[in-house]
């Protein structure tokens, strides 16, 4: 918790292993309970649960890059800000 964020839930665990519909429905009503504002995703995992459970709860999908090799994206430190300032778009 140093700079505030908080997880509320992991949509999936593993990369194809999707959560029952019972976690999904505790994942919305969390986001809708801890008035936050994005559901975070990375490419390796389904976006499309990501979507519905954005859209369930009145929020949006926020893109991050685990992998990088896109320009400004070659370097550790270009991968982070790019991220960083994704994080920060949901803030906002």
């Amino acid at each position: 918790m140093r700079y505030g964020l908080k997880s509320v839930g992991v949509i999936e665990e593993s990369p194809d292993k999707e959560p029952p519909p019972k976690k999904l429905q505790a994942i919305v009503k969390t986001i809708k309970d801890s008035l936050m504002r994005a559901v975070f995703a990375g490419s390796q995992l389904n976006l499309r649960l990501a979507e519905v459970i954005a859209h369930e709860a009145g929020v949006k999908v926020i893109m991050l890059d685990p992998e990088g090799g896109f320009p400004g994206r070659e370097t550790y430190l270009g991968l982070m800000k790019y991220n960083l300032d994704r994080m920060k778009e949901a803030m906002q």
